[in-house]
């Protein structure tokens, strides 16, 4: 009887130092990828927000010397505050840390902890803030954006309270850019193709049809002024139009992280003897004509005053 069949072979066994090679090559891969894909996002991605942020902490720490002025806030200030002029008009140095409104007031305080462990408490601190800043909570994936190793420690979970699903989203925003901004990453790569293969009048078209692409890109300085193109007509009238439906159906609130903040950089101001001003961000003038806003504003104002007094 004819018997049909195969002859196997045996695999031969990966050694334990070849398989263990092959894992560290893949991980430093890994590794090496969101480094990678962390530095383009930081310096090319469509996400300006996010750019801002690399950018102020890049600054601080760069930052080599104290200065008499130390400017925080939101992107308001951090496109208004020119550090140059203060030093051409009165001599004195300043800085701008200035990075999102989604902070609230949590990475003034940061920074300015981690400016005060270096340097000693400045002249005086000025916060720049948009009026609806105030309301809103610290969302645990942005932490993820501050290029700091205490952003996963135990101290900053029990400080804000985060649990384990807070905890792992700041991880993955942190250190796993590829997987957790894929979307942003799409984007940045199709903007920087456009911007290669574009003519002037064609890149601007396609700025103009596509909100996800910055109107411009900002020239960012070393005093961490961010340079822009200025407010623009259309954006103004479809903002103002937001803000209003926002004033009508809200009312002046001081959220728990905000409010923490704050009172903990007075705390700071009390113990190093330095002045704190806040300053409300540059204002549309259609919109600061408004009864909406100034009922709105004047009720936060007193909210505000009678959480430090």
């Amino acid at each position: 009887m004819l018997e049909r069949g195969y002859e196997e072979h045996t695999t031969p066994r990966t050694s334990p130092p070849r398989l263990l090679l092959a894992v560290l090559v893949m991980a430093l891969t890994v590794v090496g990828a969101n480094w990678a894909v962390g530095r383009f996002l930081d310096t090319q991605g469509t996400n300006l927000g996010y750019v801002y942020i690399a950018h102020k902490w890049r600054v601080l720490s760069t930052l080599d010397a104290p200065v008499d002025w130390l400017v925080l806030g939101d992107s308001s200030g951090s496109q208004a505050f020119d550090p140059q002029v203060l030093h051409d008009t009165t001599g004195k140095t300043a800085i701008n840390l200035g990075t999102i409104g989604n902070f609230g007031l949590s990475d003034d305080l940061w920074m300015l902890e981690e400016y005060i462990d270096r340097f000693g408490p400045p002249e005086r601190v000025v916060l720049i803030h948009v009026y609806d800043v105030w309301h809103r909570s610290l969302k645990p994936s942005l932490i993820g954006r501050i290029p700091r190793p205490w952003v996963l420690s135990d101290q900053t979970a029990e400080r804000y309270g985060f649990d384990q699903e807070a905890r792992r989203d700041i991880f993955l925003n942190r250190y796993v850019r590829l997987f957790a901004e894929r979307t942003s990453l799409r984007k940045s790569i199709e903007y920087a193709w456009l911007r290669l293969t574009s003519d002037d009048e064609e890149l601007a078209d396609a700025r103009k049809k596509d909100r996800a692409l910055p109107p411009e890109d900002p020239e960012l300085t070393d005093s961490g002024f961010v340079r822009m193109c200025g407010a623009l007509p259309s954006a103004l009238k479809r903002d103002s139009r937001g803000h209003m439906r926002f004033l009508k159906k809200r009312r002046p609130r001081i959220s728990k992280d905000n409010r923490e903040a704050l009172l903990s950089i007075a705390k700071l101001a009390q113990q190093h003897g330095f002045p704190v001003h806040v300053i409300n961000g540059p204002l549309y003038e259609r919109l600061e004509r408004k009864p909406e806003f100034h009922g709105y504003f004047d009720r936060q104002v007193t909210m505000l005053r009678t959480l430090v007094e």
